[in-house]
């Protein structure tokens, strides 16, 4: 079995696939990444549920020479990008499967979500997040 690591932002799909979630504030008309209580730009209460897609482009992006934490598994260096779908939504995750030497990462370049596995639970069921790569 697969779970979200953060289930207000990622909800895997029982056959494997995956939605990323969002809302529209129907007060201000904002479009944000991952369900919140109340709107984050102006508190209402009033919104639907969206999926933001699953393709965006990179609005921001930088490159870490450190492990975030002692038990980090991945790679060093590694690149975290900003990724904006369209309607604006905006979220920060991994950008993998790509070669920071050889590769030049640019604002605007398109990406696409996908989920790996990031751990697993006492049970064995893995835990799942959601990672950008670069379009071919």
């Amino acid at each position: 079995m697969m779970k979200s690591f953060k289930e207000s932002e990622l909800k895997v799909l029982p056959s494997g696939d995956f939605e990323l979630l969002g809302m529209h504030c129907k007060s201000c008309g904002e479009i944000i990444f991952g369900m919140h209580p109340l709107c984050p730009n102006c508190s209402s209460p009033d919104y639907k549920q969206v999926n933001p897609g699953k393709q965006g482009k990179i609005r921001n992006f930088t490159i870490l020479h450190i492990p975030p934490h002692q038990d980090w598994k991945g790679p060093v260096p590694y690149a975290l990008v900003e990724v904006e779908f369209p309607g604006g939504a905006t979220t920060t995750t991994q950008l993998v499967d790509v070669d920071l030497v050889r590769t030049q990462i640019k604002v605007g370049i398109p990406v696409e979500i996908e989920i790996r596995e990031a751990d697993k639970t006492e049970e064995g069921d893995s835990i799942m997040i959601y990672v950008a790569r670069l379009l071919a």
